[in-house]
């Protein structure tokens, strides 16, 4: 009696049922491989910094506060100081310099996504040299540290003339 296959050889049942399985197992390592990939990418497009923390909103924010900053310059004819800070864009400043025509551009000095407020700082102010910047506005990022190397920092260019 022949069986339609010899002895040793898989069955034809057995042989579609090896091939369905192994299809099987090839399509879901490739959508795992699919699915890795595009998480990895995602961090590294997004920038995010492992710790699902997207560094674009720091960015995004600094350049906000820096048009602020801009305004209060344009009201009051100078930056504020090192000393007075974004606190001069809340509240009006009692150090010198005295803004001219100050008016409340902020209602609070906006937190950093790790929940420290950003920092500002003069281009005036350091050790009474002009710096290369207006101001800069700095996050300490995820150590809270400032000074490392995952600080965020936004320098706004000195214009002719200044």
């Amino acid at each position: 009696m022949r069986l339609g296959f010899e002895v040793g050889q898989a069955s034809p049942r057995s042989k579609k049922d090896f091939v369905e399985t192994m299809f099987l197992h090839q399509r879901f390592y490739s959508s795992m491989k699919i699915a890795i990939f595009g998480c990895a990418t995602a961090l590294v497009f997004c920038g995010c910094d492992g710790n699902g923390v997207d560094i674009s909103r720091p960015k995004d924010d600094m350049n906000s506060i820096s048009s602020v900053v801009i305004m209060y310059n344009i009201n009051n004819g100078h930056y504020p100081s090192s000393a007075q800070g974004l606190m001069a864009l809340v509240a009006r400043p009692t150090g010198d310099p005295q803004p001219m025509n100050w008016t409340q551009l902020s209602d609070k000095v906006p937190l950093d996504p790790w929940g420290q407020e950003y920092r500002y700082e003069s281009g005036e102010d350091v050790e009474g040299k002009k710096q290369t910047y207006q101001f800069r506005i700095i996050s300490t990022g995820k150590d809270l540290q400032l000074g490392t190397e995952d600080d965020i920092v936004h320098e706004e260019p000195l214009t002719k003339g200044s």
